[in-house]
């Protein structure tokens, strides 16, 4: 939410600089707290850059660190959908929903809830445990929408059980969606909508179409 959040204007006027960095840092730490849950090293030079500047701050040409936190700031928006799928697996099991309670989900077939979006997500790593994602840097549209244009798959071996529909065995197929974007809306409150582009074979459907569902629950 930081993240996304920090180019805007307050009231008195631009987000200070020093500010913007001391959120940076947040995010530095976050992403080793991320590596030590999810065995990912995430962020590439991110971290290094962070600290150099933080270092380095009186020392170096207002200019250079002005553009150097602008590139901080994309690179920590593009971050922040790192982090939130590679945490996924784990805040699935936990008790506490890490989701705002409003958030939706919404595909031409069906509109889950947080509930819903939590139990799709653990049936879909209990039958792809292999379940990966790469995607594009964010970019913002033109409604205000941040869009990511991800690719995404995995291989069936596990049994794929949504509730409220038959389980689907494992197949040892190997499922992969093809590349297209995902529409999300941040506000005040934080995340509160996701609407993935809906063309064929896109996800959450494709998946269900590729492992040989004729009427996929979603």
């Amino acid at each position: 939410k930081k993240v996304f959040r920090l180019l805007e204007q307050t009231p008195e006027g631009p987000i200070p600089a020093r500010t913007l960095l001391c959120h940076l840092h947040t995010m530095r730490y976050t992403l080793r707290y991320v590596r030590e849950v999810t065995g990912k090293d995430l962020g590439g030079t991110f971290v290094g850059r962070v600290d150099r500047l933080r270092g380095n701050w009186f020392d170096t040409d207002r200019e250079d660190a002005g553009r150097e936190i602008l590139d901080l700031l994309e690179e920590g928006r593009r971050l922040a959908f790192e982090i939130a799928w590679a945490i996924a697996p784990f805040l699935a099991e936990s008790i506490d929903s890490p989701l705002p309670e409003d958030i939706r989900f919404v595909t031409p077939a069906r509109t889950m809830g947080t509930d819903e979006i939590l139990t799709f997500l653990a049936a879909l790593y209990q039958g792809f445990p292999d379940w990966s994602y790469d995607n594009d840097p964010p970019v913002l549209t033109g409604d205000g929408a941040i869009g990511v244009k991800w690719r995404q798959g995995g291989t069936h071996t596990g049994a794929l059980a949504f509730p409220g529909f038959d389980s689907y065995p494992a197949t040892e197929r190997q499922v992969t969606i093809p590349e297209h974007f995902f529409y999300y809306r941040v506000d005040d409150r934080g995340l509160h909508e996701i609407r993935p582009d809906p063309i064929p074979g896109g996800a959450p459907r494709g998946i269900f179409e590729q492992i040989g569902v004729e009427h996929p629950p979603l």
